[in-house]
């Protein structure tokens, strides 16, 4: 099963046209939480099935009995992949400045699918300049 969290914070400037789902998956299998009737909309207009729109965030709970099944192995897995010392504790935390990591390509990819060129360009600077 597909779940997608991307809720409202998917309808900011920079981001509309970006997220918009796009994919067979996106629109026919994945399942979709959404805040409000307004993400509901959003979503259905671009081509989600409403039958996969729920409104309600997906409970913490869920997240974490899931980590906390297989949490070693898991933690073993992205120490070897990431370079990570898996002997101390980690502190993940959601990226929302992550136009400071972009590229020039990056940024120029938001622009070509529909993003404002200008609102881009002044919250992005290319990564390593």
């Amino acid at each position: 099963m597909y779940v997608y969290l991307n809720w409202e914070q998917v309808l900011s400037p920079l981001n509309v046209e970006y997220r918009r789902p796009r994919d067979p998956t996106s629109k026919e299998i994945a399942k979709h939480f959404a805040w409000g009737e307004d993400f509901v909309q959003f979503l259905v207009e671009s081509g989600v099935r409403s039958e996969n729109v729920f409104i309600g965030k997906l409970p913490l709970a869920v997240l974490q009995q899931k980590a906390a099944r297989n949490r070693d192995e898991l933690k073993r897995r992205m120490a070897a992949r990431f370079g990570l010392d898996p002997h101390v504790r980690w502190l993940f935390f959601p990226m929302t400045c992550h136009f400071a990591f972009f590229s020039e390509y990056h940024m120029r990819s938001r622009i070509v699918i529909g993003s404002d060129e200008q609102t881009v360009m002044t919250h992005g600077v290319p990564y390593g300049r």
